[in-house]
């Protein structure tokens, strides 16, 4: 959508505010944006909205005010929708986890994703083309100097800062800006590095519009595919 699709859909409380449920009585919206204490509202299910419509018969049941401004779901729908709350988010959940993932092969991503036991662990993906492609140039001796690096990077991954500015103004969250030259660049390794692992050209186009850095860069990204395919099959 546009940019000012997304500032209207908003709404003046902005998107982390108005997730949640939206319970109508008789048509009339009178609670919204809230879970009810049943989960918290977060980054990752800030887009999810479930619409609850109660007749006015209902207003003891539901704890409903004078005003007709607060209600709470009594004890049997509350258990119920503890029971189903996961769900709701996930549709929410997936537009962002699933942004960078590979349609074919985990080494695309420079970054990876690994669940660890009860943890989850963000780092640098040593089979990505551009890393095993750096690592390859190198002498032998200091392979193993450029994995602690690359540990050490990943290690380094300022986690508050990230946290803070994705739950406060997370539409202006971005990567580094690539030049042209660089992009072209890391394409042609990630192309080359990609045919080398067996997968065929025609795939190649749909796993690199899901992953960074040529998500973010597809306008230029998308005609730079086309020239290199071409080169390629000189």
């Amino acid at each position: 959508m546009s940019r000012a699709e997304w500032d209207h859909y908003a709404g003046r409380a902005g998107y982390l505010k108005n997730q949640g449920f939206y319970l109508y009585r008789e048509k009339r919206l009178i609670v919204h944006g809230t879970w009810f204490g049943i989960a918290r509202q977060m980054e990752l299910t800030k887009l999810a909205r479930v619409r609850i419509d109660m007749p006015n018969g209902l207003d003891a049941e539901w704890s409903v005010d004078v005003k007709k401004a607060w209600a709470r779901p009594p004890s049997q729908v509350r258990e119920r929708l503890q029971r189903i709350i996961a769900e709701l988010g996930a549709p929410s959940r997936t537009i962002y986890t699933r942004r960078g993932r590979v349609l074919h092969d985990a080494r695309l991503p420079i970054w990876e994703r690994v669940q660890t036991d009860s943890d989850i662990v963000y780092r640098l993906n040593q089979q990505n083309p551009l890393v095993a492609a750096f690592r390859a140039q190198l002498p032998a001796d200091v392979h193993t100097e450029f994995a602690r690096l690359l540990q050490a990077i990943g290690s380094g991954l300022p986690m508050d800062a990230i946290f803070a500015d994705l739950a406060g103004t997370p539409e202006i969250v971005k990567g580094e800006s690539i030049p042209e030259e660089s992009l072209r660049h890391f394409l042609e390794t990630t192309y080359a590095g990609l045919v080398a692992y067996g997968i065929s050209r025609e795939q190649i186009p749909q796993m690199l519009r899901v992953a960074e850095p040529f998500r973010s860069n597809w306008y230029q990204t998308e005609p730079l595919i086309d020239e290199i395919a071409r080169d390629s099959a000189r």
